[in-house]
């Protein structure tokens, strides 16, 4: 269980006995956040390491269990950040220039720290995108959407916004 006591501080429990694992402390800029936008470090977690994407762009992964720094890349991201997730060292990031405003979904390699596409007009959307054969699925404004993930561009979509999270049965 990882559980952060600051936006730079992080204990680490064991699940079964809730005990303390270990403390680490991130190397983090809080100017990083603080200057840029109100907003906070977003964090995502996978098996074998977490990452923290701060509103300057500054995207650092950490290895586990031990939570050493094992890479660090700037990228330039939108003013708001609203979520992101990593697939094959490809990082999809779901962002808007302020609170309010349209929603654009992005596309990085993490190798280069280059921009690979940007999806806008998805006001409104579940940012939510999920992976199969080679696509992303996302609810977009047009509906439920296939998207080509080297492009960005949208496959098809079945039009009419969806609600909710959506789910993809291996037989259909």
């Amino acid at each position: 269980l990882f559980m952060w006591r600051s936006s730079t501080e992080m204990d680490i429990l064991d699940l079964q006995s809730g005990s303390l694992i270990s403390t680490y402390i991130l190397d983090i800029d809080p100017a990083e956040y603080t200057d840029l936008n109100a907003g906070w470090i977003r964090f995502l977690y996978t098996e074998n390491a977490f990452f923290a994407l701060s509103p300057a762009g500054i995207l650092r992964e950490y290895s586990l269990p031990n939570a050493e720094l094992t890479r660090s890349v700037t990228l330039d991201v939108p003013y708001y950040i609203d979520t992101y997730l990593i697939q094959d060292d490809i990082l999809y990031l779901y962002a808007g220039y302020g609170i309010g405003s349209d929603t654009s979904l992005l596309a990085y390699n993490l190798t280069s720290g280059q921009k690979l596409w940007e999806l806008t007009g998805l006001y409104g959307t579940s940012q939510e995108i999920q992976f199969h054969n080679g696509l992303g699925y996302l609810n977009t404004a047009q509906g439920a959407s296939a998207l080509d993930l080297q492009t960005g561009q949208i496959l098809w979509s079945t039009g009419g916004s969806l609600y909710g999270p959506f789910l993809i049965n291996e037989e259909t």
